[in-house]
C-alpha cells in the first residue's frame, strides 16, 4: 500500500536443523539456507520505482563475536547488492 514508506528491513539468517527448538541455528548472514540474493532482487521489483536504497538491520542472538559477524553480514548483503546491479 504504501512502497515508499518502509525502506527498512530485518535481515537474520540460519540452518535448518531439526533438533532446535525453534527448526534453525542462526549463522551469520549469508552463511545460512536463505537466499538472499532472491530475496533482495523480489523486494526491489515489488517497489515502483526499484529502489537500490533499502538499509538491512542484521541480526544474530548469540553471535560469537558481535563485531565480526555485523562485518561479515555487512560484506555479504553488500556483495549481493553489487552482483544485482551489474
Amino acid at each position: 500500500k504504501y512502497p515508499h514508506r518502509y525502506p527498512l528491513f530485518h535481515v537474520k539468517d540460519g540452518t535448518h536443523d531439526e533438533l532446535a527448538a525453534d527448526g534453525y541455528d542462526m549463522t551469520d548472514v549469508g552463511d545460512g539456507d536463505i537466499d538472499y540474493l532472491s530475496f533482495l532482487t523480489a523486494v526491489n521489483h515489488r517497489t515502483r520505482d526499484a529502489r537500490r536504497a533499502h538499509h538491512w538491520q542484521v541480526e544474530h542472538d548469540n553471535p560469537v563475536d558481535s563485531f565480526l559477524f555485523a562485518q561479515k553480514s555487512s560484506a555479504h548483503l553488500h556483495s549481493l547488492r553489487e552482483k544485482k546491479h551489474r
